[in-house]
Order: structure tokens, then C-alpha cells, then sequence
């Protein structure tokens, strides 16, 4: 029997080989990394659709827009409350009935006790798929707070019945925990007929990979009444806001600047939209539409895009504290789209 002499790959071929697949997956990795981030973008600006529906069925059902901060009654005693984001009140209208039921009907005892169940929930909707959070209650999306607000809290104030100075024209979300204001002006409401700029030119949400948490119990762990005399509010926590001073824009405060120099929104500055994905963020208006909101555009035109009624914002009280160039610069689709 004569035996064949079975030939095989030579060191020289198979190296051939090696470089062809190394080549192939040179070629191929970046379409693949290419559309990993444009399916992650797609799930983010999809969540941001939900949130922007349940936040105008809110609208619709209670006639204005959720604060970022809000009262949520357990009781009929005068201190039968706790606050909640603007997320948490538009639970409901999300399918997370549940988890507004744990919240609006736990007994004080049980919203109290370490163990509280609904303190502990990731709610995906919540999340962009391109973040990475760590904690149960991550939040990646911020409501349009305006201005911040102007001054100082009054100190102390423990039981928050003192509002902030702030106007609706200054933004979308504002705060609605102190319902029983002892000064002017009293809350600021917005409801879709307050947008004299057009819901479709003006921003109801962003991302923002500082955002803090959904929970708002965890905003007054980070932010203890005492330091209201600071002169901030934890509006920053879940929202975004605008700087008036156009000639002095902190650069933190521009879309996606310095985004990973902190982990959270502790300073007032990182208080503005910022995200993982390259080149913008996505960003949802008030007639519901979302879009990619390119990182470059101009600040004067996010402030623009902030206020829902430019002819009127103002700060302290004061229309002459907002930049001129605000007032007299009409808002153009070509500046941003």
C-alpha cells in the first residue's frame, strides 16, 4: 500500500492568512462599533419619546407641566408630604403604575424605613443605553429647569415654605414642593399655552450623564436644608439650566464640556446637556419631537431653545439682568437643525 503525503498550510500561508483576517477585522470593527452606538442612540432617543408622551399626558391631565421638584400628599395633616422628581409623578404615565403606588400610598412609617422597596428601582426607561450608572436609581435624562433660580433660600427653612424666586418664562420645569409660598412670586407654572415661542422650538428634555437620581430623597441627602444659604436649589440634580450672562458663560455650562470631569451634578455648572454619544446629545421639545442637538450650536441659541417665553424671562425680578442679545435675536431653525 503506497502512503500519501498529505501536504499542509506552510508557516508562510498561514501567515497570509493571519494578515487577511487582521485586515478584514481592521475593515469590519468600526461599522460594527458604527452601529452599536447608532442602535444605543436609537433606544436613547426612543426612551426620551416615552418620557416626552407621559410628560404631555401629565400636561394634558393636570393642565401644566410637573416641577422638577413636587409634593406628593399621604395624609391630610399639613405635613403629610414628601417631595418627588419630575419623574416620579410621571410614573403613571410611563406603565409604572406600581411604582407610583408605592410611593403615593406608603404610610410614613413605611417611606421612612431603610428598606423601602421603591428607593431601589432601575426603571430602564430612565437610563441611555450609552451610560453605564452603577446606582439602582440612575437617572439620564434632565427636565428644561430654566434659570436657575435667582436667590438665596431663606435659612433655614425646614419646612420648605419659602419659593424660590423664579418666573415661567424661564423655563419648563420649576418647583412645586413649596405649595404655600409666603412670598412672591409664588410657584411657577407652565402648561403647553404658556410656550408663546412655539412647543416645537422650545427643549423639554436632554441627557445628562451628571444627572443624579430619579429618587428625589436622594437630592436632600446630597443637598441638606442647611445649605439653602448657598444660594443654589436641587434643581441642578434633575435639570438643566441657562446662563444669562452670555458674555461670561462658564465652560462647563456649554453641551457636552468637561462631561467627565465629575460623577454628579453638585455644581450648577454641570447643570446642562452632555452625553456618551459623539458629537451632541439627544434632546426632546415640547410638541413631543425628539432630535440630535449638535454640541457646537451656539449658547445663545440653547438659551433660546430653553425659554418658552423669551419676551418675558427675566432674573431677580429684573428683565434688564438678561442679555440684550437674547432679547433682540430671533430664533432661526438654521441655527440648530
Amino acid at each position: 500500500m503506497v502512503k500519501r503525503n498529505l501536504a499542509g498550510f506552510t508557516l508562510v500561508e498561514l501567515l497570509v492568512v493571519v494578515v487577511i483576517i487582521g485586515m478584514l477585522v481592521a475593515l469590519l470593527l468600526p461599522a460594527v462599533i458604527g452601529a452599536r452606538a447608532s442602535a444605543r442612540r436609537a433606544q436613547c432617543t426612543n426612551n426620551q419619546k416615552e418620557l416626552a408622551q407621559a410628560i404631555l399626558q401629565y400636561e394634558m391631565a393636570k393642565q401644566h407641566f410637573p416641577g422638577y421638584t413636587n409634593r406628593i400628599t399621604y395624609g391630610v395633616g399639613p405635613d403629610d408630604y414628601r417631595a418627588a422628581s419630575w419623574a416620579t409623578v410621571v410614573f403613571p404615565y410611563m406603565g409604572r403604575e406600581d411604582l407610583w403606588h408605592m410611593w403615593r400610598d406608603a404610610t410614613a412609617a413605611e417611606f421612612s424605613d431603610p428598606d423601602f422597596k421603591a428607593d431601589d428601582v432601575r426603571v430602564e426607561q430612565l437610563v441611555c443605553p450609552s451610560d453605564t450608572p452603577d446606582e439602582d436609581t440612575a437617572l439620564s435624562y434632565v427636565g428644561n429647569v430654566g434659570l436657575e433660580d435667582a436667590t438665596p433660600f431663606p435659612n433655614p427653612d425646614p419646612d420648605y415654605s419659602q419659593c424660590p424666586p423664579d418666573w415661567s418664562a424661564n423655563g419648563i420645569f420649576h418647583d412645586h414642593l413649596r405649595e404655600e409660598c409666603q412670598q412672591p412670586p409664588r410657584r411657577a407654572i407652565v402648561s403647553l399655552t404658556s410656550i408663546k415661542d412655539g412647543t416645537q422650538n422650545t427643549l423639554l428634555l436632554s441627557e445628562n450623564i451628571q444627572a443624579f437620581s430619579w429618587n428625589a430623597r436622594d437630592w436632600y441627602t446630597a443637598w441638606p436644608p442647611q445649605d439653602h444659604s448657598s444660594g443654589y436649589s436641587p434643581e441642578r440634580f434633575a435639570g438643566m439650566v441657562w446662563n444669562t450672562q452670555l458674555a461670561a458663560v462658564p465652560t462647563n455650562a456649554r453641551i457636552n464640556e468637561n462631561k467627565d470631569a465629575i460623577s454628579k451634578a453638585t455644581d450648577i455648572t454641570y447643570a446642562r446637556p452632555s452625553s456618551n454619544h459623539t458629537g451632541g446629545v439627544v434632546v426632546s421639545f415640547c410638541d413631543g419631537h425628539q432630535m440630535f442637538l449638535r454640541e457646537d450650536i451656539e449658547y445663545l441659541t440653547y438659551c433660546l431653545l430653553m425659554s418658552p417665553n423669551g419676551a418675558q424671562c427675566r432674573y431677580a425680578g429684573n428683565t434688564d439682568l438678561v442679555d440684550d442679545d437674547f432679547r433682540t435675536t430671533p430664533l432661526d431653525d438654521g441655527m440648530y437643525k
